[in-house]
């Protein structure tokens, strides 16, 4: 399944806003049949224009009263599999998260990524 980045925040500021831009691409499936990958491609001016691969080493499903989806940890794909990140990833009012803890300017940080499914 593919989402188009509608607005990113870290730790609640947006610092990609809602603006009816798309600001990257999340692609969401099925890896190796163990687990889920996650290929997040970045497409402005804040974050530059890159990919970064992650898949996931354990997860967790939820279905609740904040949305359904999954809480993980992710590995990055191509990088020491020691490191792990604790992500999650939930639909809620019909919007898709994704919310990665990351080191951001020396501390940690929860990068949230606010997505729509993309249309073909």
């Amino acid at each position: 399944m593919r989402y188009d980045i509608k607005g990113i925040s870290i730790n609640g500021n947006l610092i990609c806003p809602i603006n009816g831009f798309t600001h990257g691409i999340l692609d969401y499936g099925i890896y190796k049949q163990r687990g889920y990958y996650f290929a997040l491609r970045h497409d402005n001016a804040l974050l530059g224009n890159n990919m970064l691969l992650f898949e996931t080493v354990s997860f967790e499903n939820f279905d609740n009263e904040n949305g359904k989806g999954m809480d993980c940890e992710l590995v990055q794909i191509g990088f020491n599999k020691e490191e792990t990140i604790k992500a999650r990833f939930w639909e809620a009012d019909d919007i898709i998260y994704f919310a990665v803890m990351e080191k951001f300017e020396g501390e940690e940080a929860a990068l949230v990524y606010i997505m729509i499914p993309q249309v073909d």
